[in-house]
C-alpha cells in the first residue's frame, strides 16, 4: 500500500491509501501511517481516500480496525470515502460499514470530519 499525502482542507488532512492493503514485510501498516499522520497524529480529522485501493486482507482489516480505534481514543477522526465496489461489500459483509465513518465522496467526507456530531450514514440524511 502507498500513502499520498494530498494536503490539508482547513485543519483536515487529506490523504490516499493506493493499492492492496495487506500485510507488508517492508514497512508495517501502522508505521507507515503514523509517518504520514505528522506530528498531530491520532488527534487530526483525517479524510483517506480509497478510490485507488481494490483489495484488503484481514491483516488490512485489523489495521484499519486498530486505526479507528486510536483516533476515537485520541480525540481525532478517521472518515473513509470513494470506496470501491469490492471494498463497500467487505464493509459491509464484515459489519464495518457500521463502525467506520464512510462518505461516498471527499466532500462529504471533508463535512463529517468537521461535523461535532456524526451519522455513519450521511448519504442517508436527506439533505
Amino acid at each position: 500500500m502507498d500513502i499520498e499525502i494530498l494536503g490539508y482542507s482547513g485543519p483536515v488532512l487529506r490523504m490516499a491509501f493506493v493499492g492492496r492493503i495487506v500485510r507488508d514485510n517492508s514497512m508495517p501498516l501502522t508505521e507507515a501511517f503514523e509517518s504520514a499522520l505528522g506530528p498531530a497524529g491520532y488527534r487530526q480529522p483525517v479524510v483517506v481516500s480509497f478510490e485507488r485501493t481494490f483489495f484488503i486482507d484481514s491483516s488490512g482489516l485489523s489495521f484499519l480496525i486498530q486505526c479507528h480505534k486510536r483516533f476515537t481514543q485520541a480525540g481525532g477522526k478517521l472518515v473513509m470515502h470513494s470506496l470501491t465496489p469490492s471494498v463497500l461489500t467487505l464493509f459491509e459483509t464484515m459489519g464495518l460499514h457500521q463502525v467506520f465513518l464512510l462518505a461516498e465522496n471527499e466532500p462529504l467526507a471533508l463535512q463529517m470530519a468537521l461535523a461535532d456530531n456524526l451519522s455513519h450514514h450521511p448519504a442517508n440524511s436527506g439533505g
